[in-house]
């Protein structure tokens, strides 16, 4: 397992960046983290090239307020937000509808968009759904990340109490580069470690 020094090392690695290249970063995240992280991570998600993130929210994670203030903190424009767009699902086939037809329809219309899937396990997590129906509607919901226009950026966010549930397969090939982002132990940040890096780039060449 390598560690990763700081999200602007991990972004790099995951090749984030304003790109005719598509690429998809899955993070292992626990939920008070992830409005914090997206901030940080605000000056490659918006910043360049006027860029728009897309957000499809399926645990209510995106907090406007701490994405905002370290917008703020990064020195980015006061306008930052008004290139942020919130989907919300609040069940799996709404996730899915957002996935299958919102967002490529959304993404038509801007060059090598961001796009973040936020909790993308909470929803399947409802102890009445069948496992035969999580798994294929998260399947679903993979195969039409899979086919994203080319240029788009992915990130996914999920916590990782779930990763060995047979419904979750699906998912496990999902992200070109997959990390876990904890609060460190050791001071002020966050603890990094990459799971996963599909195209063999070490994070020492970054």
């Amino acid at each position: 397992m390598r560690h990763i020094t700081s999200l602007q090392q991990l972004a790099a690695l995951a090749r984030l960046a304003p790109s005719p290249r598509s690429a998809t970063l899955a993070l292992q995240i626990p939920r008070a983290l992830t409005s914090e992280v997206l901030g940080a991570l605000a000056p490659l998600l918006v910043a360049a090239h006027d860029r728009v993130l897309y957000c499809a929210d399926a645990a209510n994670r995106f907090d406007p307020y701490v994405f905002a203030t370290q917008a703020r903190q990064a020195a980015l424009p006061p306008d930052v937000l008004d290139r942020v767009f919130v989907s919300r699902a609040f069940t799996i086939h709404q996730l899915q509808a957002v996935v299958a037809d919102l967002l490529p329809a959304a993404l038509e219309q801007r060059p090598l968009p961001m796009v973040a899937l936020l909790g993308l396990d909470e929803l399947f997590r409802e102890e009445t759904l069948p496992v035969a129906e999580r798994r294929t509607v998260l399947g679903r919901i993979a195969a039409g990340l899979r086919q994203l226009p080319a240029g788009a950026k992915l990130l996914v966010t999920y916590e990782a109490s779930h990763t060995q549930a047979p419904w979750w397969r699906p998912m496990l090939e999902l992200g070109d580069v997959q990390a876990r982002i904890e609060r460190s132990t050791a001071g002020p940040g966050f603890q990094i470690d990459m799971l996963r890096c599909a195209h063999g780039q070490d994070a020492s060449d970054v």
